[in-house]
């Protein structure tokens, strides 16, 4: 449990610390020698903005439901986008003067470009796995298959390709030379188109998974699967434009850019969306549950430490030292009031995050046989507790005398009564 917490703040933190390091390197940089066209500072807001959108489903999802490899999926993204969104801004910061203000500013080209393919299969993968964190049957799991070795060829051809990285019109450092780079320059393209139809396959599966569902399941699905369409359309018009969009002197690079963050920021809009108006997760219900209990656990706390006290202070005062018996009123005290408590912080649970049919129906049952016999069993075992107090009292000047034997043997006969007899004496009687 501390484990999955400090993994879900570790990628939380690290989405903000590149995003965070993004937006203060593309804001601070000025027009100069940039190789790449110079973007307005809301480019890097943009980046930015979808970054936190997916790491707040990823630390919902990975708290509540840490099973489902769908919040991970999303941490991933936020992670991926914070990577592309700095190096963009260092390299866009770096190249402002000649030579660069900053080392390697080739280096983080050629991360922002390798990044490409890793975005491209994780939000395949959220298309295809969305919202119950598997594909619809086993045979769509060929193409998660597919997506993670294009997702490969792709890093390995953008990666060692020959000629400019995509979109940020630096030469490839880490090229191969020769045929050897082009040819794994035209596999990171091959691989990239395939990404970008997994892209659409991974649409179709939100549209056939929304096909099958119930009305539940559509209403939970409705936003999302429009998300995905618009981000699918939006996403293959990116790739197959960028070249030029990005290219010194083009005009259009920031509203293409902006119109990829847009349509990909929708998609955690809308599960965000399917979360919280038709609790998808059943999120609602984990939150009521956990406002009950905690609170029942405040006021019984708080309940039992004010009625020790209170009972213990009353003992001393009346019989001049402390008794058992407190524990036992105090046991009293929170076996009655534990279901009416429990009952009204229920209702306010209910009338604040349960549905309509929770609300119509929500009433506090309260069984009165069994709060009855629960009082009177404490009662009664409050009862035996002061008579054998009261009897140790009286036996005390004996026992100091060395008479103790007689006194102490005929206490637990009359503790018990006649109504608990020994199986000898009844067998006497009879």
């Amino acid at each position: 449990m501390i484990g999955r917490r400090v993994a879900v703040w570790a990628v939380v933190g690290l989405t903000l610390l590149l995003h965070g390091g993004g937006v203060v390197l593309g804001t601070s940089a000025r027009a100069g020698l940039q190789p790449l066209v110079f973007h307005n500072p809301v480019a890097y807001l943009g980046g930015a903005l979808i970054g936190v959108a997916y790491a707040t489903v990823f630390a919902i999802l990975a708290v509540r439901r840490p099973q489902n490899r769908v919040g991970w999926v999303f941490g991933g993204v936020a992670v991926i986008s914070g990577v592309s969104n700095f190096a963009w801004a260092y390299v866009t910061n770096a190249t402002e003067t000649a030579p660069a203000r900053l080392p390697a500013p080739e280096i983080a080209a050629w991360i922002d470009s390798v990044a490409t393919p890793v975005w491209g299969f994780l939000l395949m993968t959220l298309l295809l796995v969305f919202p119950t964190g598997r594909t619809i049957s086993r045979g769509w799991d060929a193409w998660v298959r597919l997506g993670a070795l294009s997702m490969a060829v792709g890093i390995l051809g953008i990666g060692l390709g020959s000629g400019l990285l995509p979109r940020m019109a630096v030469a490839n450092p880490m090229a191969l030379p020769g045929a050897a780079g082009d040819a794994m320059a035209v596999l990171g393209g091959l691989a990239t188109a395939v990404l970008a139809a997994l892209v659409a396959v991974g649409v179709w599966s939100l549209l056939e998974r929304y096909r099958r569902a119930d009305e539940t399941g559509r209403l939970q699905l409705k936003w999302f699967a429009s998300a995905a369409v618009a981000f699918g359309v939006v996403g293959m018009l990116f790739l197959a434009v960028q070249e030029t969009a990005f290219r010194a002197g083009s005009s259009t690079g920031d509203v293409v850019w902006l119109a990829f963050c847009a349509a990909a920021t929708l998609i955690p809009v809308a599960a965000l969306i399917a979360i919280t108006r038709h609790d998808l997760y059943q999120i609602d219900t984990i939150i009521g549950r956990a406002f009950v209990y905690a609170g029942l656990t405040a006021v019984l706390a708080g309940l039992y430490a004010a009625s020790i006290r209170l009972f213990t202070w009353l003992f001393v005062e009346l019989t001049g030292e402390s008794s058992d018996a407190a524990l036992v009123l105090t046991t009293l005290v929170l076996a009655t009031t534990f279901t009416p408590i429990k009952g009204r912080l229920e209702k306010v649970a209910v009338s604040r995050w349960g549905d309509e049919d929770e609300k119509a129906a929500s009433t506090v049952q309260l069984n009165d046989d069994q709060i009855r016999a629960l009082a009177d069993r404490v009662a009664s075992l409050l009862r035996a507790q002061l008579e054998s107090e009261s009897r140790g009292r009286r036996r005390r000047p004996v026992g100091a005398g060395g008479s103790a034997g007689p006194a102490s043997a005929s206490g637990p006969a009359s503790a018990s009564g006649p109504a608990s007899a020994s199986p000898s004496d009844s067998a006497g009687h009879g």
